[in-house]
This record gives C-alpha cells, structure tokens and sequence, in this order.
C-alpha cells in the first residue's frame, strides 16, 4: 500500500449500542482531480487515486482506442494535478478518434454506446473463438485473492480493486482505485508496459460490471471476468455480444455466471 493513496482524518466515532462516542483518527482514500491531456489537447479530467499513473495513462489511452501498443507512446508526464501524454501522430487528436472513442463536447451517452457495440461486434468471433477454460474452483481461489490484496480497501473502504490472474489462479498484476474503471485501466496499462498477454488471463475487480468496464475487457480481448459485486444490465449485453464469460457475485463457494459459461468447467 502507497502513502500516496492515504490520508488521515480526525473522527469522532458514535457507537448507538453501547453509548460511547470517541474522537480518533482515520484513514481516507485519497482522490485526485488530473486533467489529461494528449498531445497538448485536454481530452478529459479524470478523478483518481494518485499512485500507478502512468499505467493508467496507458490503459485509458488504449481503452479509448487512441493507441493499440505502449510503443506508440512518446511520454507520459505526471504533475501535480495533471497527466501529459504524447502519443505517435502529429495530426489532431480529435481526427483520430476511432468509432469505439468517446467525444467530450458535443456526443451523448447512446452515440458512445452505439460505437462500442458496432466495435464489439468487430472483434466478437476473435473473443468467442478463444477456448480457455479453467475449473470452477479457481473462481473461489480468486476472490479471496482480491480480497486478500486490497490493503487499501481494508483499511479505508473508499477504493475499488482489478487483478489480471493466469488459469492457475496466480496472481500476476493487482491495482487499486476510487474508481472501478480506473481500476482497470491500471491494469491493463501495467499488462502492455509488462508485455504479459491478455487473451489468455481472467480479470477479477470488486466493483459492479458495466457497459464501460466490459467494453474495456472487449477492448483487451480478456475472455472472463469475474466480481465481487453484481452485474448491471447492459454490461450483461455487451458481454454476451462480445463473448466474454461474465461471473458476478463471487463470494467464497458461491458465484453466477451469467455469459458464455462454456469457460467454467
């Protein structure tokens, strides 16, 4: 755990059963509001834990489509409250935003829905065609795993955690976040600075499986996903599309899969 992520705050404590109130100190997640920018153009202000920034930099620039390898990436500068990218390309930033990308200004929550639908359907029989499989203990071995490693989690309860794990169940790269996405951008940024393949790995994350975080492991061509926590609809959707095996409330001996269960034997 980095002392980056944390920060102390006095609180006083009630406790209703046995009457006692009691000032103490405690510790917080840290957030941290970071305008990105990529090639000089300011793209979006992200809130994040302040720790693993240049593998988050990478995992979103490749997420949003705006790079597909780390070697297109120049340079990353972190400052204090904002992240410099330089990408490959001299053309605007603007112009090269691809059909999964999503625009700041003038585009609606459904034209980017639509976009990523339309990308998924693209690379859908590459995901579906992926035989991995593993045994449906590995799945509990891997939520306590993720619970295990989220220190920070522990001590504060403000910050969501991703873990990129091999068939074996051994862990490989573990990140934290206030933000579940940011979570796994993070590790995504860390697999391509790593080189470590994704199409053969699982991704577990503690936090609720959406549209955004799905299309993220569709982007990553990751073939399951397992949460702690629930599904939302349209992530169930676009999992189904993508062919990405979807495990939700994964919890000791008991989860549901909810997509393409062929990969649980």
């Amino acid at each position: 755990m980095s002392l980056h992520q944390l920060v102390k705050w006095k609180a006083l404590k009630f406790d209703l059963k046995y009457g006692t109130k009691l000032q103490t100190d405690v510790e917080v997640a840290i957030e941290g509001l970071f305008d990105f920018y990529v090639n000089e153009n300011l793209y979006t202000t992200a809130v994040l834990t302040p720790f693993q920034l240049k593998e988050w930099s990478i995992g979103f620039l490749y997420s949003e489509g705006l790079i597909n390898s780390v070697r297109e990436v120049k340079r990353v500068v972190i400052n204090d409250d904002s992240i410099e990218a330089k990408i490959s390309g001299d053309e605007d930033i603007g112009r090269r935003l691809p059909k999964i990308g999503r625009f700041l200004s003038d585009s609606c929550a459904s034209t980017i829905a639509l976009r990523r639908i339309s990308y998924v359907k693209e690379v859908s029989e590459e995901i579906l065609s992926n035989d991995l499989t593993i045994p449906k203990g590995i799945i509990r071995d891997l939520s306590i795993s993720l619970n295990k490693a989220s220190m920070t989690y522990r001590t504060t309860g403000g910050t969501h955690s991703a873990a990129l794990f091999n068939t074996e169940g051994e862990l490989l790269i573990y990140s934290e976040d206030v933000g579940r996405h940011n979570a796994v951008d993070k590790v995504i940024g860390s697999s391509l600075i790593e080189e470590v393949q994704l199409d053969d790995k699982i991704l577990a994350v503690s936090g609720r499986l959406s549209e955004e975080l799905v299309f993220k492991c569709a982007r990553a061509r990751i073939p399951l996903v397992m949460s702690l926590s629930a599904p939302l609809s349209r992530g169930l959707e676009l999992a189904k599309m993508a062919g990405i095996t979807l495990i939700g409330f994964a919890r000791g001996d008991r989860f549901n899969v909810y997509t393409h269960p062929h990969r649980i034997e």
